[in-house]
């Protein structure tokens, strides 16, 4: 149904109903937001919505053929973790959805949200918004840089990737290289030993995009010019669904590492004395924020995804056809 989204969150966090997975505590959660209905769905739909919401259920109404709508068919009904109804704001979804996830970065855990749904219902309102009503990300980047100040012990180091996937291309929506390859990591790539007898080291269990630009950010004004521009790069087209339709899907990546400002300010000392007294002082770890240490490093993922349709629903053709194949 059109005036259905489904926003898919991921974090690693042993909370609710938690799986054991590689070693790691993870918690899947699915949330389903239902818009309201556009004009032309007004015109036809009498009844108004096909969509009954009853706390965290929706059921699917059935049709008199008339436009307007009879009782829920038996088994039409579902649950899920949260259901935002006709009414909600993003604030809303943010809140109930996002804020927890976001606030998990600053203790080391990385985490993901996914919008997903049909050409048209409203991912990426939910996920970037408007300046009237931001979404998810712009509340994402508000609520760290608000909450940075209140962490004075430690030192940030925050930084930025965009990119799109578009006809199975990958893009650097900041940068705007074009064609980047996906690479599973190995541990070798992040300074594992070497076996010596030229054996590959083991799979780490995540992928990186080669050439992909990370810029790093002092400000909220620094995040939304870069997603400004990334925005400017997005592929968009028109489809009988929607004018200003997103045919690509969107990976906003958010980077923030930490170190003990103590732990640094303490080993800054200690290198002094050592390069006062003619050796390099090393030993430590060099840190992202600047200084040397244990570094805490978090990835807080926001997808917009391109919309799943029905070429006879969009009326697609051509290159808006291809980009379904």
């Amino acid at each position: 149904n059109s005036s259905q989204t489904c926003a898919r969150s991921l974090v690693d966090r042993g909370t609710a109903a938690p799986q054991q997975v590689a070693g790691r505590m993870e918690r899947i959660s699915v949330s389903v937001r239902i818009r309201p209905l556009n004009v032309r769905e007004a015109k036809t739909r009498a009844g108004g919505s096909t969509w009954r919401v009853a706390g965290d259920s929706i059921a699917q109404l059935g049709s008199d053929g008339k436009g307007g709508t009879l009782a829920p068919a038996p088994g039409s009904s579902y649950t899920f973790d949260k259901i935002f109804d006709q009414s909600s704001q993003n604030a809303d979804v943010y809140d109930a959805v996002a804020k927890d996830i976001v606030g998990s970065t600053f203790a080391g855990i990385n985490g993901t949200i996914i919008a997903y749904g049909q050409t048209s219902s409203g991912k990426t309102h939910t996920m970037y918004g408007s300046a009237e009503e931001p979404g998810v990300v712009p509340l994402a980047i508000d609520a760290i840089f608000e909450a940075l100040p209140r962490m004075a012990d430690r030192l940030f180091l925050l930084r930025v990737s965009m990119l799109e996937i578009y006809n199975d291309t990958v893009t650097d929506l900041i940068s705007k290289q074009t064609n980047l390859a996906i690479r599973e990591d190995f541990g070798a790539s992040r300074g594992a030993a070497n076996t010596g007898d030229g054996a590959q080291a083991p799979f780490c269990g995540r992928f990186v995009v080669k050439g992909l630009s990370e810029e790093v950010v002092r400000s909220r004004d620094d995040v939304f010019r870069l997603m400004a521009v990334g925005e400017a790069g997005r592929s968009v087209g028109s489809t009988g669904m929607n004018e200003r339709s997103s045919r690509s899907h969107t990976v906003f990546q958010l980077t923030i590492e930490s170190t003990s400002r103590a732990e640094h300010e303490g080993a800054q000392a200690h290198r002094a004395r050592a390069l006062a007294d003619g050796n390099d002082g090393g030993g430590g770890v060099e840190d992202g924020a600047g200084g040397v240490g244990a570094v805490r490093c978090a990835v807080l993922t926001l997808v917009d995804l391109a919309g799943s349709e029905r070429q006879a629903k969009t009326n697609t053709a051509g290159g808006r056809l291809k980009e379904g194949c």
